[in-house]
């Protein structure tokens, strides 16, 4: 079925999403492409639209983003990257570090370049898996991202062939596989902003905070 902008415009996010998907590597042949091209910036502009609501309701629940709120990366593309990295006020229910409440971190476009800066073409052949692909880090793991120590980056393989790709967290999250990049965002918007919340028993934030926090984020 075609039409997958028109469609995604009108509301058939998951449909559209489904589709494209399963299409693997057909996505890039025209003019399937240039639909799914539309697509993809039409879904990565509604997670600009949610990020802005975030980040001052996340400010009122006096949460304090510890390296600023990145927006200075937003010039020139639809996100770049996104830094929900910060603080509770520290209670006797929650701590003043959360590293378990892993938020939402996608690393800018200079940071994943430098990933591709080898010395020597040995280190570059060294770099790759063994089927020639490459971990491109888009963040770190969730001790990391408070200086714990961790296992390191959560990564997507590249080149990807297809509309969307697996956001490999590290095994992380034993209660379920790496979910795909886009799912890994819609996980972290359905929490606050929080993908270590999805996982919790005993959620670090209050029911009537979730609610403020996810009220009338967009679909994508």
């Amino acid at each position: 079925m075609s039409g997958w902008f028109e469609r995604y415009q009108q509301g058939f996010h998951q449909e559209v999403y489904d589709e494209l998907l399963a299409m693997q590597e057909l996505v890039f042949e025209k003019p399937v492409y240039q639909e799914a091209l539309l697509v993809a910036r039409a879904m990565m502009s509604r997670v600009r639209s949610n990020i802005a609501l975030l980040i001052p309701r996340l400010k009122i629940l006096n949460y304090e983003l510890v390296d600023g709120d990145w927006t200075s990366y937003w010039e020139h593309e639809e996100v770049g990257s996104v830094n929900l990295i910060g603080t509770f006020p520290k209670t006797v229910a929650r701590k003043e570090l959360s590293y378990e409440l892993d938020p939402l971190l996608i690393l800018p476009m200079d940071c994943l370049l430098e990933q591709y800066s080898f010395a020597t073409p040995k280190e570059w052949e060294e770099a790759h898996n063994e089927d020639g692909t490459f971990n491109l880090d888009l963040a770190v793991d969730a001790d990391l991202k408070y200086n714990i120590s961790g296992s390191g980056g959560y990564f997507i393989q590249t080149p990807c062939h297809a509309f969307d790709t697996t956001f490999d967290l590290l095994g992380y999250y034993h209660h379920a596989p790496s979910p795909t990049f886009i799912n890994y965002l819609r996980t972290c918007f359905r929490w606050g902003g929080f993908f270590g919340l999805s996982a919790q028993n005993r959620p670090t934030l209050t029911s009537d905070e979730l609610a403020f926090l996810t009220k009338d984020i967009l679909e994508f």
